[in-house]
């Protein structure tokens, strides 16, 4: 016969129960105490519904790259500070780009526009005679028409007419620092052939030229003519309040302006938000024109306020500047039929970034 079990009752079953949980906690496979159904549950590791699984935040993107940006200037000079600002402030950053300002002579940048191998010039100067020649480059912002240079002399010279005869240090052809010389000794009755030009390059090699006694004069922007006005080379004449040229502002090549349009306002856009802040922010621009021209605090507030006579109010050029520029560069490129402006200037960007006002 088989094994016989014990028979369990209901009121068995009942007074089993009863003393497994009198148990204490953690004795065999009891359950926890009533207290801990209180306590948070822990949260699940997979969603429990598909419902759940789309309210799971999504992973965090990555930054958009930044696009490159290629603006030329003559030198590392303070009238290019709207520049500086903008990279040094973050502005350019701000509007997607990463900024490189690369100093290269003007005749240089010529070439670079047109080959694409750079974005903007800002030696408009140079980009505006080249236009002339019949180059794709046209002007789409004018920051300054009035440069803050000086016609420094030699030691002991007191006037512009003592340099009837004698050598004077210059950038380089078709240049604005040439331009200026050969403009502003005309106002002082001196043709060209009156004295000689030595093509050096930039202030660096003018200032040198002068301290040297290979020139007898040499234009040089207030920056770089502070140190030698302290050793007491005298100014015979300023730049400011005679001359209104086309100096400073950015140039492109025209087919970009319609190829890759949409970059090329964009980056438009922080410059002129730079400049902007340039204009009415003196308290920011200065500690940026310390550290990147290197000069000290009262330099950089005397260079500043030095510039800004000559800064546009809403970046095109006065009727004035315009007719003494066209003056200018016909008779020294010798065209047969006045400057019209088309030929030269294509607003039609800065329209679309900063609407006339």
């Amino acid at each position: 016969m088989g094994l016989k079990l014990p028979v369990i009752t209901l009121a068995t079953a009942l007074a089993l129960g009863a003393l497994v949980g009198c148990q204490a906690p953690g004795a065999g496979s009891a359950a926890p105490p009533a207290a801990s159904a209180a306590a948070p549950a822990a949260p699940s590791a997979q969603p429990s519904s598909p419902e759940a699984a789309s309210a799971s935040p999504a992973p965090p993107t990555q930054p958009a790259a930044l696009r490159p940006l290629k603006i030329q200037v003559p030198n590392k000079g303070a009238a290019f500070t709207f520049l500086y600002v903008a990279k040094d402030l973050g502005i350019f950053q701000q509007h997607g780009f990463d900024p490189d300002i690369v100093a290269m002579s003007s005749s240089v940048a010529s070439a670079a526009l047109q080959a694409n191998e750079l974005d903007f010039m800002a030696a408009i100067g140079t980009a505006t005679r080249s236009a002339l020649r019949g180059l794709p480059i046209r002007l789409v912002y004018v920051e300054s028409t009035g440069p803050d240079h000086v016609l420094l002399g030699a030691k002991g010279l007191t006037s512009v007419q003592q340099l009837r005869g004698k050598t004077i240090a210059a950038y380089g052809p078709a240049n604005n620092v040439n331009a200026m010389i050969v403009e502003l000794l005309r106002t002082e009755g001196l043709a060209p052939g009156d004295y000689e030009l030595l093509n050096v390059g930039d202030g660096g090699p003018r200032a040198a030229a002068l301290v040297a006694g290979q020139a007898a004069a040499t234009l040089l922007d207030n920056s770089n003519a502070l140190p030698l006005k302290r050793e007491g080379y005298p100014v015979l004449d300023r730049v400011a309040g005679k001359l209104g040229i086309l100096f400073i502002g950015l140039a492109a090549n025209s087919s970009a302006l319609q190829t890759d349009r949409a970059r090329l306002s964009d980056a438009l856009r922080a410059a002129v938000e730079a400049a902007e802040l340039t204009h009415a922010q003196r308290e920011r621009v200065l500690p940026v024109m310390q550290q990147e021209f290197d000069l000290s605090p009262d330099d950089a507030a005397e260079v500043y306020d030095g510039l800004r006579p000559g800064w546009t109010a809403d970046g095109r050029p006065s009727a004035d500047t315009l007719k003494f520029e066209f003056e200018m560069d016909q008779r020294e490129l010798e065209l047969p039929e006045p400057i019209r402006p088309e030929q030269v200037f294509d607003f039609t960007l800065l329209d679309e970034v900063r609407p006339r006002r």
